[in-house]
């Protein structure tokens, strides 16, 4: 029986995972959710899915924790170790830069793809000339970096500042950190478009 009062009110294992799959499934309809309470009163989630062996830990948990309503989140899952991962994978397999490390070379990091590489540019021109989709993953961000000749170790760091930033995505990127450049700007627009007809606001 457990003793920590955290678990008192909680669903039982086969509840939360019946209800995670219900908010799951209709993106991840192959996703594999395990819920487990250890001995020591830890509750641990395990979500697998297959497409999440080209994304970072944090794209995983970002995508994952998206889809979970906040007030459930907050009632089931706040004190819950969370794992997401690619099939064969354990929590073991992943590694996370250091957060502090991340947080000290944004702003140099940014000021750098902005001014002088012209990545955001180069990303923007990708979306609104070039008419990419973005697929959930930074595929094209990638492209660019390897295309300006950024290092794989480089480009770890910088994905992890432009992740720091809001931008889990190759559309979140100019979506959420740049959001000077035209598409992020048209997106924007739109956003406001779409609310005012809701609530009844536009002329």
């Amino acid at each position: 029986m457990h003793t920590n009062p955290y678990f008192e009110n909680l669903m039982s294992p086969t509840e939360l995972q019946e209800q995670l799959y219900a908010f799951l499934r209709p993106a991840y309809p192959d996703m594999d959710i395990q819920v487990l309470d250890t001995p020591d009163n830890v509750r641990q989630l395990y979500f697998t899915d297959a497409r999440f062996k080209t994304l970072y830990p944090k794209q995983r948990y970002h995508l994952v924790s998206q889809l979970i309503p906040d007030d459930f989140f907050e009632q089931h899952l706040l004190m819950a170790e969370c794992h997401e991962l690619a099939p064969g994978e354990t929590p073991e397999d992943l590694h996370y830069p250091d957060d502090d490390t991340i947080e000290a070379m944004a702003a140099s990091t940014l000021d750098a793809l902005k001014e002088k590489t012209g990545f955001a540019t180069l990303l923007d021109h990708a979306f609104t000339q070039n008419n990419v989709q973005c697929q959930g993953d930074f595929r094209q961000a990638k492209a660019l970096l390897t295309q300006l000749q950024f290092t794989e170790a480089e480009q770890l760091n910088i994905l992890h500042v432009l992740m720091h930033e809001g931008g889990y995505c190759d559309c979140e990127i100019l979506y959420n950190v740049f959001p000077e450049t035209a598409h992020s700007k048209k997106y924007w627009l739109n956003r406001e478009d779409e609310a005012a007809f809701m609530y009844g606001t536009h002329g």
